[in-house]
């Protein structure tokens, strides 16, 4: 997998930079964890600060567009993403472990 970053915005506001390129890849589509680690490598930023936003394939063809939001901090990213249903209830399913553990 290969990533060309076509545009670069940085965001002081929110405390992020907003990032738009392509991939190009070989057999099936990357996932967003596969994609949000070259992106946050290609920024110097970690994979756990990088929202993937949109991954647009083009038919039949090897690539695809790319949306992403690199955040500066985990704290920036934690107060201005939203949390989804499926991160809430991972968050609780981890803290109930953490309580039986103790």
């Amino acid at each position: 997998m290969q990533l060309n970053i076509k545009q670069k915005n940085e965001n002081s506001f929110l405390k992020r930079t907003e990032v738009t390129g392509t991939v190009t890849f070989s057999g099936a589509t990357p996932s967003n964890n596969d994609v949000a680690a070259a992106v946050g490598k290609a920024v110097g930023k970690g994979p756990e600060n990088v929202v993937i936003r949109r991954i647009k394939t083009i038919f039949s063809q090897n690539c695809a567009d790319v949306e992403a939001l690199v955040y500066h901090t985990a704290d920036a990213k934690n107060s201005t993403e939203p949390m989804t249903k499926h991160l809430k209830k991972k968050l609780d399913e981890e803290a109930k472990k953490a309580k039986e553990g103790q």
